[in-house]
């Protein structure tokens, strides 16, 4: 046999089959893309007089790319993201298929393979989607990612696009900056980002034409103006009007101007910008809309009653979906429903707005309706938290619609319906995260290393914080990335828990309340000037109007005030009467209130109000809620808890407080209460007891699932300021021994109910799109239907003595409000010292949430009697064996 003739044979074999499998499927790969590259190119092409066959095109790419199992993540990164344009609001507006093909887009990043030209576009693709959800702590994010990158990259980006072309996309991103000012309403931000815009165009407008790009940065600026100086946002628009390169921009700055001239009073000059639009053809439903709008706005004004019928029949016929004519004289609200491409009711809201200042009362009526079916709008759509111009719509429609209903020509049945939609509007969003998370930490799963990378996250965010990050680029870039990290966990937890997720998206029914004659339900709502007051029984509702809610707020201001200072009781005994005359004098008290609050009213403890008869409470059982919702019958689900609680009592040896710490606290830093208080707690009740050095940060988050109530008695710390830093403090035995509340919503717990026995932990800061932030609100949002917490600097020692009662009377079945009224009624009659009788003392502990009472086991002492029997049992022994001996 020919060995070396074999050896040549098998080579050629191998040989072959490398060609046929290695480089002929190569060469194949390459062909496909090629002929996709084609495609992509013929869909550009067709941008924009035929975006659908464009997308056409796009979606067979992408089917055929898929059926050939390619891998060339830069080319498809780079189909997704051009595919996602297309969906933008400057194109076919669909968010949905947006934010999916970026989705997708992002699941093919590798930052180092894509052009920095593709990487800048899709970063403000991204914050294009941040935009219309209203997050533009992340969309400023995307814009100073996009900027980045040509500080960074430019030279790259003008050989790859050209010299001309990469300037004017710069100048473009640099009107996102602008643009993001504009959104937060930040002054200074958007004077900075002006200035910085004006001086790249200054040195690089012989190279490129920029005017659109200057169009769209002046139009912005005149739009942050309008409602602030009709005179300088005018300035900005006319700079639009002068380049007239885009009809749509020059037509709308027109529109704009006017508005801010009629807003400001000044209608002569408003006059000439209606003129103005008279010129303009052809236009689209969109634009002729809003030149409706300000023809009712002017008209209104100028009591031209003819004109404003006119006007406001033309726009509702536009905004008519039912493609039925409207007639605001005769107008059926089953005629009309809102078209589809205006998902939130602002401009039907103008038009309703406009027709309500006529005296004519049949316009009134149709503006009345009109209000209802943007109240129904806003809850059919709404799928995040309002904010914006979003928020002032819903509360111009809450105020109408309260005022109206305040008549009590109005059946209880159309009360019951609008306070059910503005319940959905207001609270439904964040309840179904509180199920959510509660549900979440009654399992154990897969999902743990998700929990955990998320408080890592959080605690990372908090130093960040902590550190002032945001005021340098670095820590900006640091924090966004973070954030991105945290919104991505948050979709997995929502993808990967499906079932979870999709079980809680309920709705809220009056009759959920389950109301009896022994309870009231007081809600309050702050509704542009107003504070409404709705009060519901089991009979009926009343809504009423108490005035304007900011001199309301100045008076409770001056009451907490004068209370936290220990002031006169006298002085504060005349105060409390007069918040009682003015929030509640006209309702009779049944055995149980139950008070939903707003604004500065969320710091009054109502239990200090006075009547004749003295305080409130000695005549009814108080608590709290953040909205109707939370009152639904077995919302939260029932948890069967082996122990009852988990005490944590820290010392504080070597921690120094900061001078803005010392100032709220104003008492000795090492609390002697609060450690008797855990003591005698914990011979009361099963469970276990952290103290010491032993109560620390750590093993707070270790906490099991066990407990029914989880009950930390020490120093918490309030920031005004930045309140997601404010936060509890734990035993300096360890470095990390602050509980920050942006670290608490990363935390989750199946407890019943949290007893935050430290100093201001009910109080919280307001921000914006979130609501009140506290660490009350932290610890429910982890999944907890309750909390105790307190509304200002809590005395230790009278702590001690009220939380100790109020755990017997949770031993004895009391519910929770219950057993909190009858804790502060036997503080009051057991303290012997007068000036200790002051409400300072015993009126901050507020129960926020689910009332139902607890199982709280008493202390489990049979170890005692065993080991007392086993001893007997073994003197017994003995004394027999001695006797037998004998």
């Amino acid at each position: 046999m020919d060995i070396a003739k074999l050896k040549k044979d098998w080579l050629i074999i191998i040989s072959i089959v490398f060609v046929f499998n290695i480089v002929l499927p190569q060469s194949s790969e390459d062909s496909i893309l090629n002929e996709l590259k084609k495609l992509k190119d013929q869909a550009d092409d067709l941008y924009p007089s035929d975006n659908l066959g464009a997308i056409a095109k796009y979606e067979e790419l992408i089917d055929t790319y898929s059926n050939n199992n390619l891998n060339n993540k830069a080319f498809f990164f780079q189909v997704l993201s051009d595919l996602s344009y297309y969906y933008s609001p400057y194109n076919l507006s669909i968010p949905s298929k947006q934010r999916k093909y970026l989705s997708l887009a992002k699941e093919q990043l590798v930052v180092e393979e894509v052009s920095p030209y593709a990487l800048s576009n899709y970063y403000l693709d991204q914050a294009s989607v941040e935009r219309g959800k209203n997050n533009f702590k992340n969309m400023l994010g995307y814009v100073q990612q996009a900027i980045d990158i040509y500080n960074e990259r430019r030279d790259e980006i003008k050989d790859e696009i050209g010299k001309a072309q990469a300037i004017f996309e710069e100048a473009q991103t640099l009107g996102w900056l602008i643009m993001v000012s504009e959104a937060i309403s930040d002054e200074n931000m958007l004077i900075a980002s002006y200035k910085q815009f004006e001086d790249f165009v200054e040195k690089n407008k012989n190279l490129s034409d920029l005017r659109f790009a200057i169009v769209r940065a002046n139009f912005t600026v005149g739009r942050y103006y309008q409602s602030r100086n009709a005179d300088i946002a005018a300035t900005y628009f006319d700079k639009v009007i002068a380049i007239d390169v885009n009809k749509n921009e020059t037509l709308y700055s027109h529109i704009c101007k006017g508005l801010a001239f009629i807003n400001a009073g000044k209608l002569k000059k408003a006059k000439k910008e209606l003129l103005a639009l008279e010129k303009f053809k052809d236009l689209t439903v969109l634009q002729q809309l809003n030149i409706e709008e300000i023809a009712v706005n002017y008209y209104s004004k100028t009591k031209n009653k003819e004109l404003l019928i006119k006007h406001s029949n033309n726009g509702l016929t536009l905004l008519n979906k039912n493609k039925i004519p409207i007639t605001v004289q005769d107008f059926k609200q089953e005629d009309f429903k809102p078209i589809d491409n205006l998902k939130y009711p602002i401009l039907l809201s103008q038009f309703a707005k406009c027709l309500e200042s006529s005296s004519d009362s049949v316009l009134k009526k149709t503006s009345a309706k009109l209000y209802l079916i943007g109240l129904k709008q806003f809850a059919d759509n709404l799928d995040h938290k309002l904010s914006g111009s979003q928020r002032a719509t819903f509360k111009l429609i809450q105020n109408r619609i309260l005022t109206n209903l305040q008549n009590d020509i109005y059946p209880k049945e159309e009360k019951i319906k609008q306070l059910e939609m503005m319940e959905q509007i207001e609270t439904l969003i964040d309840i179904n995260d509180v199920i959510n998370n509660r549900i979440l930490a009654s399992s154990s799963s897969d999902l743990d290393s998700l929990f955990k990378k998320e408080s890592e996250l959080r605690s990372i965010k908090t130093f960040l914080n902590k550190s002032n990050a945001q005021n340098d680029s670095i820590g900006k870039k640091k924090l966004f990335e973070i954030n991105l990290e945290l919104t991505q966990l948050d979709e997995e937890l929502k993808q990967r828990n499906g079932k979870v997720y999709q079980l809680t998206k309920s709705s809220f029914k009056f009759n959920d309340l389950n109301l009896n004659t022994n309870s009231t339900i007081i809600k309050y709502a702050v509704a542009q000037d107003d504070l409404f007051r709705i009060e519901m029984k089991n009979n009926g509702i009343k809504i009423k109007s108490l005035g304007n809610h900011l001199d309301i707020e100045d008076k409770v201001t001056a009451y907490l005030k004068t209370l936290k200072k220990l002031g006169d009781i006298n002085e504060l005994n005349i105060l409390a009467s007069e918040l009682n005359q003015l929030l509640l004098h006209d309702i009779s008290l049944t055995e149980e209130t139950i008070i939903v609050p707003d604004a500065v009213l969320r710091n009054l403890p109502f239990e200090l109000l006075r009547s004749p008869q003295g305080y409130l409470l000695e005549q009814t059982e108080i608590y709290y809620v953040n909205g109707l919702a939370y009152l639904k019958s077995n919302l939260f689900n029932k948890v069967q808890h082996e122990e009852s609680v988990s005490f944590f009592a820290p010392s504080y040896n070597n921690f120094q407080l900061s001078k803005e710490e010392l100032v709220v606290r104003g008492s000795p830093y090492n609390l002697v209460g609060a450690k008797e208080e855990v003591n005698q707690l914990s011979k009361l009740t099963s469970g276990i007891v952290y103290d010491s050095e032993l109560a620390t940060k750590s093993q707070f988050f270790n906490l099991q699932p066990h407990y029914t109530v989880i009950h930390l008695a020490g120093h918490a710390y309030i920031n005004d300021k930045t309140p997601e830093l404010s936060n509890l403090v734990f035993s300096d035995s360890s470095e990390d021994n602050k509980l920050y509340i942006s670290e608490l919503y990363g935390f989750r717990s199946n407890a019943d109910l949290v007893v935050l026995s430290a100093c201001n932990t009910g109080v919280g800061g307001y921000e914006s799109g979130k609501g009140i932030v506290s660490l009350s609100q932290a610890f429910m949002y982890s999944g907890i239907p309750a909390t105790v917490s307190s509304l200002w600097s809590a005395p230790d020692l009278a702590t001690k003595e009220i939380m100790v009662s109020f755990y017997k009377y949770l031993q004895k079945g009391l519910s929770k409000s219950a057993a909190l009224q009858k804790s502060k009624q036997d503080y009051l009659r057991n303290t012997d010292q007068i000036e200790f009788k002051h409400p300072y003392y015993w009126a901050p502990f507020i129960l926020n949430g689910d009332n139902t009472s607890l199982d709280i086991k008493a202390e489990n002492n049979n170890w005692m009697w065993i080991l007392i029997g086993g001893v007997g049992l073994i003197l017994t022994l003995i004394f027999f064996k001695k006797l037998k001996s004998e």
